[in-house]
């Protein structure tokens, strides 16, 4: 089992597009946000300070994960994201030209690092989401993945996706 914790992150600024895409656009979009972003940042001569991430927004975690396979299925076709593709940056104040300039918040996160192909990336979620439920955590509806290597250069089977979830309610 991979570990699970809790870590607290200082605030990660950033340079993004936003898109609103189904699931089995997810690579293609992505893929396509990073090459515009990459392109700009080197044009600019902006130095990116670490993995690209995806934030996912407006998840509804209990749905997510009490869902049966059927709506599973159906949801693989009808499911929206709303997403934050991006780099974080060594400094701020990096946008214009349809590119936002902005931040991953400072706070507490639940942590997972998932390996593997991004297909199962599932079972890594449904661990956070039992930990969360057992240690009675509240989690934001947000997830960011940080894609630790290329899948253009690495076998699926060593792909590595650092998971963050922000939690709410903690340290008030």
């Amino acid at each position: 089992m991979e570990k699970i914790e809790i870590v607290k992150n200082e605030v990660v600024h950033t340079l993004s597009l936003q898109a609103l895409c189904g699931t089995l656009s997810l690579p293609k979009v992505i893929g396509r946000s990073y090459k515009k972003i990459a392109e700009h940042m080197a044009r600019r001569g902006i130095e990116m300070a670490g993995a690209p991430y995806v934030l996912y927004r407006g998840v509804e975690w209990e749905d997510l994960n009490n869902q049966g396979k059927l709506k599973m299925l159906i949801q693989l076709f009808t499911k929206k994201w709303n997403l934050e593709i991006g780099f974080p940056l060594k400094e701020a104040g990096k946008g214009n030209q349809g590119f936002q300039e902005g931040t991953i918040p400072a706070g507490e996160y639940l942590q997972i690092l998932h390996r593997g192909s991004y297909r199962r990336v599932g079972e890594s979620y449904k661990l956070l989401w039992a930990y969360a439920l057992g240690e009675k955590l509240n989690l934001g509806p947000e997830s960011i993945e940080f894609y630790l290597n290329d899948p253009c250069v690495t076998p699926e089977g060593e792909l590595q996706t650092l998971i963050l979830i922000p939690l709410q309610g903690r340290g008030e």
